[in-house]
């Protein structure tokens, strides 16, 4: 490794879609053997042998992805103790860039898409009566062009760069060509520097999401388009699928609604569009969540909404939480 970034991270007002976590579970960052209890469980994934143990912290992680601070308490219990998570409080990264960094070498199958700069109403659609509160008032913004990503990163192209795996393959699911999940916000961010990348913001990923549309979903208003683009509870039989299996919507992305929550960079605040600026928006100065996009296989098609928002403690790592790279031109 060649070296690291670190960010401190503050605490802020909480919103609607939020994921509250405001208790402290786990020992510390490794447990008594010096192994960290991240690796301990996707040991447990791998080792059918230790049977009971390696379910319950399945379990424990499952419901984390759902209710963190349940979900927490229950990781700290399935792990013995040693979660290594400060769950609430405020937290810090600290990431090890590989050798390449940031250049390293484009992994198979990584295409950049490139998405003209314009301007377009971000948040709730016209169209859209199920709107939460964070995803008001809708606001003009205007951003330059940049490119992003044509998939989210796989499975194989998150191990080429970073020289593991963290998926955990819920349901039993996963491989090369699937998307990578398990990943917490900040080795989201290490890999997208590696590759000469960057985490998006989240406007540029609701205009990219949007492919011009100004819809509930990029496909239309009405839900039963998304069978065509996106994986989600009516199609995904509650398993993630491989990139690149349905159509791409109009500016040739795949996947962006579905299969699986994609990391951005900006940090989450509920009332961030009362006074967001309109040119090139970068979200807040400071955050205890991090901004998560889209949706996963398992949920609803109401949870596909082009202009949902999710905010997330940005060092737990979670099965419904993947990676797709922008980059500046």
């Amino acid at each position: 490794m060649n070296g690291r970034y670190k960010l401190s991270e503050s605490r802020e007002g909480l919103g609607a879609n939020v994921l509250d976590t405001s208790e402290q579970h786990g020992a510390g960052p490794q447990d008594m053997n010096g192994q960290d209890c991240g690796s301990r469980m996707r040991q447990r994934d791998r080792d059918c042998e230790k049977g009971r143990p390696m379910r319950r912290c399945l379990v424990a992680r499952f419901v984390l992805g759902r209710y963190a601070l349940v979900g927490a308490s229950l990781l700290h219990f399935a792990c013995g103790g040693d979660t290594g998570l400060t769950v609430g409080a405020d937290v810090g990264g600290d990431v090890d860039l590989p050798n390449c960094a940031p250049t390293c070498s484009t992994p198979e199958g990584m295409k950049w898409v490139f998405i003209p700069g314009g301007s377009f109403e971000m948040g709730c659609s016209q169209s859209d009566s199920e709107c939460l509160d964070d995803e008001s008032p809708p606001h003009s913004v205007e951003l330059s062009a940049f490119e992003l990503l044509e998939t989210e990163v796989t499975e194989a192209q998150f191990e080429a760069i970073m020289g593991f795996n963290p998926s955990c393959s819920f349901g039993g699911f996963g491989g090369a060509g699937y998307p990578v999940e398990c990943v917490n916000w900040h080795s989201a961010k290490a890999f997208c520097l590696s590759v000469g990348g960057r985490l998006a913001t989240e406007a540029e990923w609701e205009y990219a999401a949007r492919g011009g549309s100004t819809t509930r979903y990029h496909c239309g208003d009405d839900p039963k388009c998304l069978n065509e683009f996106e994986w989600y509870g009516e199609n995904a039989w509650q398993v993630k699928h491989p990139v690149k299996k349905l159509k791409p919507n109009a500016y040739g992305l795949h996947d962006m609604l579905g299969n699986i929550n994609e990391w951005t960079n900006d940090w989450y605040s509920a009332k961030y569009y009362e006074d967001s600026p309109s040119d090139n928006p970068d979200g807040p100065e400071s955050g205890s969540y991090r901004v998560a996009r889209g949706s996963i296989f398992m949920f609803s098609a109401d949870t596909l909404r082009v202009s949902r928002r999710w905010g997330y403690p940005p060092l737990i790592p979670s099965s419904y939480f993947g990676i797709r790279c922008a980059r500046s031109l």
